[in-house]
């Protein structure tokens, strides 16, 4: 039997009060609140130490917006960006017991998670155009670091905050879990496999070139994901109208994955059909 323990501990009487979350034997922790809660942070005393911070908005019909950052004094600086961004609902930072992290390793991880959410297609993200510099350390720093870097991500997939989630289910499918789209040529079809909570939409998939103009107009999240791909070196030209998927892209949505091959609105349940049965996604649950 294998796992980690997480203790949340709930800062107030409320169950929705501000968290805060450790670990067995790992000097990190991390608050985790909402923008009305740092008045609270602000009466926990190592709340104001240097770490690295994510705000972030909830996650309703499109992408969420997510800013990373790293500072010497949290308390304070969350507060600023209380004043100065009014986008964004949640925080949650990683600090360390008795200051271990210092300047260089904050902005380290800072570098990391910024490059893991650039490539992240169900993220905007706020600072994206924003160089964050890399930062060189010691091979010994480098290795703790790591340790920290991987506690981070399992507190945030515990925490149900998936934003790098890196799941390789889709090589494990069987071919019941694979569905199909057929666009309106037969002849460039795409294809998706449902793992669990997520999908994930093959390496070999046609996507449309072009954007229907209602695309842009009324689904601006997933026509900048969509618009993200299509420029970018995952896929490459097969004619005026196609482009060709060069790898796997996983995303928590069905119909995110119908958009990205329609250069459209799509409801994914309708539109994604199984290998084996022909059905569509919501017909198998009905």
């Amino acid at each position: 039997m294998s796992g980690k323990s997480l203790r949340v501990f709930v800062t107030g009487n409320s169950p929705r009060s501000l968290k805060k979350i450790s670990m067995f034997n790992w000097s990190g922790y991390s608050y985790y609140g909402t923008r009305d809660q740092i008045k609270d942070l602000k009466k926990r005393e190592d709340a104001s130490s240097q770490g690295i911070y994510f705000l972030f908005s909830e996650k309703d019909d499109g992408p969420a917006r997510l800013y990373i950052g790293e500072t010497e004094d949290f308390t304070r600086r969350v507060e600023q960006h209380a004043r100065t961004k009014d986008w964004w609902s949640r925080f949650i930072v990683f600090q360390s017991k008795d200051n271990l992290l210092n300047k260089a390793h904050v902005k380290y991880l800072e570098h990391k998670f910024w490059t893991l959410a650039k490539d992240t297609f169900e993220l905007n993200l706020e600072n994206g155009e924003q160089k964050v510099s890399e930062t060189k350390l010691s091979e010994e720093d480098e290795a703790d670091l790591k340790i920290f870097e991987e506690n981070i991500l399992y507190i945030l997939e515990g925490l149900d905050i998936s934003f790098f989630s890196q799941k390789n289910t889709a090589h494990n499918a069987c071919d019941s879990d694979e569905y199909y789209i057929v666009t309106s040529d037969k002849d460039f079809p795409a294809f998706m496999i449902k793992a669990d909570d997520s999908y994930i939409l093959k390496s070999g998939s046609f996507l449309k070139s072009d954007a229907k103009n209602s695309f842009i107009k009324h689904n601006q999240g997933y026509y900048n994901k969509w618009k993200g791909l299509i420029e970018s070196e995952k896929v490459k030209p097969v004619n005026d109208e196609y482009v060709l998927l060069l790898e796997d892209i996983e995303l928590s949505s069905s119909s995110l994955c119908g958009s990205l091959v329609k250069g459209r609105s799509c409801n994914g349940n309708v539109t994604w059909k199984n290998k084996v049965t022909h059905k569509t996604l919501q017909e198998e649950v009905e």
